[in-house]
């Protein structure tokens, strides 16, 4: 069993985890009500907000990738397990690859970078929550 020092700080890598993918996901739907903008004849300029919105949503999946490692790391402090988080590291590499893409095609991938973000949101609050339960043993 891990001391409650390396508890603590797998906890609080969770929760700096947590608010980068929570950052990402509120920037990806933004970008997803852009797209559907964008696709139903927006024009020129919704094109531009939805790709900078793109753009601001990589960067923060770059950022929730570097807190995910940082987690894992942690975590690795208090268990012996092998973290499997949605493929998430490897996904936000490529996601915004080659945005000369039809609109659909982008579409596509922002709601499925949204649904990784969610299932790896759900599976970092249930490992943080079985963490403070350690605590509270």
């Amino acid at each position: 069993m891990a001391n409650n020092s390396e508890v603590y700080e797998a906890i609080d890598a969770a929760t700096e985890a947590l608010e980068k993918l929570q950052s990402a996901r509120k920037r990806l739907k933004s970008a997803e009500r852009w797209g559907v903008f964008d696709i139903m004849g927006g024009g020129f300029f919704s094109t531009l907000i939805k790709r900078r919105k793109m753009l601001n949503a990589q960067r923060d999946m770059d950022e929730a990738r570097i807190a995910l490692e940082n987690f894992r790391d942690q975590l690795d402090d208090v268990f012996d397990l092998d973290l499997k988080l949605d493929d998430f590291l490897s996904f936000s590499d490529y996601f915004f690859e080659g945005l000369v893409f039809a609109d659909v095609v982008v579409q596509g991938r922002i709601s499925e970078a949204i649904s990784k973000v969610d299932r790896n949101i759900r599976v970092i609050e249930k490992i943080k929550k079985q963490l403070q339960d350690l605590l509270n043993e």
